[in-house]
């Protein structure tokens, strides 16, 4: 498969957001019109009907990538082929944010989910926008973001068994949309379970085998498509579990 920094070479930019849009996501709120501007002239649109694959680990770091809709999971392999989604970049988010810093080497696979677009930005475009020292200052909060939810999934596949590591991953969908302190929470989309035992890092079997326990003991309930948490207290308790 070509990597993208060769596919986007081969395609003409797409028309990117109004300024409007990108304005209203927090990492460009504020910002001087003259730095919005910039990366609106000079952005490239890519979403997954030009490929899946932003980019692989050990790719040079070229870009940095702007989430506008959907998903980009964060990547690993091993020789056999399973997966492990250590991280998500949902809109408003950056990935591949290192290329910022540094022109070195990716440290694992960005894929888009389906209907997701980004705006991609070269490593070519970045010095006029280093002038503005609110933007880089937001950079580099991301990456420190990025850092802590990286030690929070090392610590949640080290350290706790897969119940915990389940409650911890709907309650942090829960503070996402604001229903941390809720005492019921539906999950307001779903993964497959496939995704969802690679971003827990466990078989599919047993995720399953953990949601059908739930079930039975009332604590989700589950029509079609829509997952609901009864007991967002009990819900705490499992994620502080060993």
């Amino acid at each position: 498969m070509d990597h993208l920094n060769c596919l986007v070479s081969d395609h003409l930019p797409s028309p990117t957001p109004s300024g409007k849009r990108l304005e209203a996501l927090p990492l460009f709120s504020g910002l001087p019109p003259q730095c919005i501007q910039h990366i609106l002239r000079h952005a490239t649109e890519w979403n997954d009907s030009n490929g899946k694959l932003l980019y692989l680990q050990n790719d040079p770091e070229t870009f940095l990538a702007i989430v506008l809709e959907g998903c980009v999971f964060h990547t690993l392999h091993n020789l056999d082929g399973r997966e492990v989604i250590i991280d998500c970049s949902y809109p408003g988010e950056l990935v591949g944010e290192a290329a910022w810093f540094n022109s070195e080497r990716r440290c694992c696979n960005a894929q888009l989910k389906e209907g997701t677009r980004v705006l991609l930005l070269q490593n070519c475009d970045f010095p006029p926008l280093r002038h503005y020292p609110l933007f880089d200052e937001r950079v580099r909060k991301r990456v420190c973001e990025r850092l802590h939810r990286s030690t929070r999934f090392a610590e949640s596949v080290c350290l706790h068994r897969l119940e915990s590591r389940l409650a911890r991953y709907f309650l942090s969908l829960a503070h996402h949309h604001g229903a941390i302190e809720s005492s019921s929470f539906t999950v307001p989309h779903q993964v497959n379970q496939s995704t969802l035992a690679a971003m827990l890092n466990a078989s599919r079997p047993k995720l399953n085998a953990q949601l059908q326990q739930w079930r039975r003991s009332g604590l989700i309930q589950q029509q079609h498509a829509t997952l609901r948490i009864t007991d967002m207290h009990r819900l705490r308790e499992l994620a502080q579990s060993s």
